[in-house]
């Protein structure tokens, strides 16, 4: 998300607020040459106080107060005049371009819901203004776009935000700042053409700051270098990124922006040996290779790990080559070193017994252990030609990192990482008690909705947390296999969704040479296997393939095969899994399920909904399923609607406008429409001759059922239902606010069918 300041809209020749204060300053000078000498002398006061005013919200406050209202009001907007025809800056093109999810305004001229609009033609957006700004709340649980006017706009002086009592209101309003901490604690925000000072900002990152809220990490680009700057950004949990301006001249931040469009983040980026974090004791020096043939697996594998930690422990880029050198010296005991089995006598893994294999495939085998303590656990040992295959050792050193990372940061939903070691290559996590997805689908767990839908958000929660890392975590392998239900054997209901492997089992070229199951190449994003130009492996969009993919086997307990997401049938094929399952508590969670899926698995990475996206609609899937009576959301409430009515059997959704829409072929068309903005449902029937009809059949059914429509409609607590035209051009239309149809879903639904009975004709 963007916060935008007056800095941004200074490209297109509106002032800065500086400037407007200037402006103003001038106009109040020339108002006091028009009065008396005493008068006169008041006004110069004002104006010169005004124009040293540190504090601008102050010295608006004077010049309002001074000028007038009218006046104040007709100075600002002459001032604004052209926000409305000029052409919209670069940086704000840019930044629609970037797939905000949305923007916060600091300014009254509206550039902004321009750019939007211009980059999304056709497509909802949600704007609310000053005061109002508060009802975005409920956008926020929502996909839609929207632009949030701080300040209020040009259009409307009721909503200007100028004046310090303004701001004080503003900010003291509750369901404001309700509105605002969410925003900052569940987006990333970044911060353009604002001060270091403007309370409108600051004043709400120092609140959750002082609240100990743990927000992600937020960005300031400016141009700024004082200490002021970096006090107020270290304090309030924003990391400052600076460019270099000369005088009015800010078009580095139209590079910046650029660059972010253009940014491919490198495809194998490096990551240290791994080598087991443990005192390496006494130190003593490794015997010559020859000595060490005649030694155990397990005493070969103890000597050459202390060594190794020892070496590695200080994390110095001359220990990386030595012990690149020690590999290649040891490289027959290294190999040695691999034979493991469960089986007595050749079960010890440096500290840990192998009590049973659990799991085999092409990436190696999974164990049952024991710890010297009791503990039990899950150790993975990869392959042995791991080694000597570059690729397969980066991503496992990779893998290694990344869950190392989540570990420290206690990321919750992630299966405990223990340690790990590269001789040979093994990862020890925690053990836990329950099936994988692909055994609990198998074993019929996976049945309803209401568990679809709870797995698959908690998924796409513990992927987004990784993601929202300053380290910026993927997992680039969500399968089912890779995701876990714990404890479900004690309690199925209750059973926790735990994921692992972060970044562990995946490598270019995973078709030839593997860590992957064969099956699992359909859950791969097509810019994994195989360069994509403009895509990167290491993009978030790769873990939103996986995730929408896993979403179908949860419907479906098929795996899909490589490149399906491309065949011609493919949204049909994802209607139809998602079909199989019955949706009596929310008819309409198929299709938007299936909607889900699809904009996932969009073959070009750019186009698919990122996790964020897929979070939102999950978890209000999940509400809608579990507690239909309390969904107030206006699009929920259309389609669920239309999915409930007998008139609307067979609609489309319209994503654009937010409508199910039917075309019936007698010439009958209805329409169920969210208004967001207004937070409402629209509803529309409309007939137009097909040329078919006989002319007296008109006057009978179409006045006749239009006007029973009208009359049932209002029965049924619809407002500003109207009945327009005549003959073959009737259109009804009908209106209710969304908290209104609040758990009368099914009741209203069954009131459209009987308003619409007398216009059904020919269906």
């Amino acid at each position: 998300m963007a916060w935008i300041g007056a800095g941004l809209s200074m490209e297109a020749g509106l002032p800065s607020w500086a400037a407007l204060r200037a402006s103003l300053v001038d106009a109040l000078e020339r108002k006091a040459t028009t009065l008396e000498p005493k008068d006169q002398s008041k006004l110069n006061a004002a104006a010169s106080h005004a124009r040293l005013e540190t504090d601008l919200w102050v010295a608006f406050d004077m010049l309002r107060h001074n000028l007038g209202v009218t006046s104040f009001r007709d100075h600002v907007r002459d001032a604004m005049k052209t926000a409305q025809t000029v052409a919209v800056p670069q940086s704000y093109a840019l930044l629609a371009h970037l797939r905000i999810r949305g923007v916060l305004n600091l300014n009254i001229d509206r550039l902004a819901t321009r750019a939007l609009n211009a980059e999304h033609p056709g497509k909802l957006l949600v704007e609310h203004n000053g005061p109002t700004i508060a009802r975005l709340q409920q956008v926020l649980t929502e996909p839609s776009r929207f632009v949030g006017n701080l300040h209020g706009i040009i259009e409307d002086s009721e909503s200007w935000i100028f004046t310090s009592p303004q701001l004080s209101a503003l900010l003291n309003n509750g369901a404001y700042k309700q509105f605002i901490q969410t925003v900052l604690a569940t987006h990333t925000v970044i911060f353009l053409g604002i001060t270091a000072d403007d309370m409108a900002v600051g004043a709400p990152l120092a609140v959750l700051s002082t609240l100990g809220v743990e927000t992600p990490t937020h960005f300031w680009l400016t141009d700024r270098t004082d200490a002021t700057t970096d006090s107020w950004g270290e304090n309030v949990g924003i990391r400052v990124i600076r460019y270099r301006s000369a005088g009015s001249d800010h078009s580095e931040v139209n590079e910046f922006l650029s660059d972010l469009l253009k940014a491919t983040p490198p495809e194998q980026p490096i990551a240290p040996p791994v080598a087991l974090e443990r005192d390496a004791g006494v130190e003593q020096e490794l015997p010559p290779p020859s000595e060490m043939t005649s030694w155990s697996a397990e005493q070969i594998r103890d000597a050459l790990n202390k060594a190794v930690s020892k070496l590695l422990a200080h994390d110095l880029k001359d220990s990386f080559s030595e012990y690149e050198a020690l590999r290649q010296r040891y490289d027959q005991a290294i190999y040695r070193a691999w034979y493991v089995t469960p089986d007595e006598g050749s079960n010890e893994l440096l500290g840990y017994t192998l009590d049973r294999e659990v799991a085999k495939g092409a990436f190696g085998r999974v164990y049952h252990a024991t710890s010297r303590s009791g503990e039990q656990v899950a150790i993975k040992v990869l392959l042995e030609n791991i080694r000597n295959d570059s690729r397969m050792l980066y991503s496992f050193r990779r893998g290694v990192r990344s869950m190392r990372i989540l570990s420290d940061r206690d990321v919750d939903g992630m299966v405990a990482y223990k340690e790990a070691s590269e001789i040979p290559a093994f990862v020890v996590m925690e053990w836990i008690e329950g099936p994988n997805l692909a055994e609990a689908k198998e074993s019929g767990f996976i049945q309803e909705w209401h568990t679809v839908l709870r797995i698959g958000a908690e998924i796409t929660r513990i992927i987004r947390r990784a993601h929202a890392l300053p380290e910026r975590v993927l997992h680039r392998d969500i399968r089912p296999s890779n995701v876990m239900l714990k404890d479900y054997f004690a309690d199925s209901a209750r059973a926790k969704v735990v994921v692992l492997d972060f970044d562990l089992s995946w490598h270019r070229n995973a078709y030839e040479v593997s860590v992957l199951h064969s099956a699992s190449a359909g859950y791969l994003a097509p810019e994994q296997p195989r360069t994509t130009p403009g895509s990167s492996t290491r993009n978030a969009a790769v873990d939103s393939f996986g995730l929408g993919m896993t979403c179908l086997f949860l419907c479906s307990g098929e795996d899909p095969l490589p490149d399906q997401h491309r065949h011609v049938e493919w949204v049909n094929t994802v209607a139809q899994a998602c079909s199989s399952i019955p949706a009596a508590e929310w008819m309409s969670a198929p299709a938007r399920f299936s909607r889900v899926i699809v904009a996932a698995t969009q073959d070009s990475q750019s186009a698919r909904w990122d996790i964020a996206e897929i979070e939102t609609e999950l978890e209000r899937l999940y509400d809608a399923v579990t507690n239909p009576g309390g969904v107030v959301a206006p699009d929920l409430i259309a389609e669920e609607l239309a999915a409930r009515t007998d008139v609307m059997q067979g609609y489309t959704w319209n994503a654009d406008t937010l409508a199910a829409e039917l075309q019936v072929p007698t010439g009958l068309s209805y329409i169920l429409r969210a208004d967001l903005q207004n937070e409402r449902v629209l509803f529309l029937a409309q007939w137009a001759a097909t040329g078919r009809e006989e002319r007296k059949s008109l006057e009978k059914y179409i006045a006749t059922g239009a006007k029973t429509a009208v009359a049932r409609l209002r029965a049924a607590g619809w407002q500003k239902v109207g009945n327009q035209g005549e003959g073959a051009a009737t259109v009804v239309t009908a209106e209710m606010p969304a908290e209104r149809l609040k758990g009368r879903i099914e009741d209203v639904a069954s009131r459209i069918d009987s308003a619409m009975e007398k216009l059904r004709f020919g269906r």
